[in-house]
């Protein structure tokens, strides 16, 4: 990584890219988008348009996470069309508890991911979405 998580990002951006293995031709990217307290990255297409954002629930009008949206069990991100709500979201990527044990003495994560109904290109993309979050989020540098 570039640089770490911080509660404001206003450089530094963080970026991951999809590719088609047989062809090695661009499927698009996930790319960190500029924030102050609530992360928000762009999934885009391999022209560059924005397919989705990735962002995850808030309160408080928009300007903090609501951790508290699905329990404290679960850390979700919902997967948005371009000016759709949180309640509008397509798909999601979950982060899910483990237990004590494993969280305090393994480096394994659970991740839940429910696409939306688009093509293999999506899925790959938000495959890469998911390995963006789970390495800015819930991987340490130890």
């Amino acid at each position: 990584l570039a640089c770490g998580p911080s509660s404001c990002k206003c450089c530094c951006f963080q970026e991951i890219k999809a590719f088609d293995t047989s062809t090695g031709q661009p499927l698009g990217n996930v790319i960190e988008d500029y924030y102050y307290f609530v992360p928000q990255f762009k999934v885009q297409r391999p022209d560059g348009s924005v397919e989705y954002l990735i962002r995850p629930p808030t309160c408080c009008g928009g300007i903090l996470i609501n951790p508290c949206t699905e329990g404290i069990c679960r850390m979700p991100f919902y997967v948005v069309a371009p000016g759709a709500g949180d309640e509008q979201h397509e798909g999601k990527i979950t982060k899910i508890w483990t237990g004590m044990a494993t969280e305090l003495f393994t480096d394994a994560d659970k991740f839940e991911v429910r696409f939306p109904q688009k093509g293999p290109d999506t899925k790959a993309r938000l495959f890469g979405a998911l390995f963006l979050l789970n390495q800015l989020f819930f991987e340490s540098n130890k």
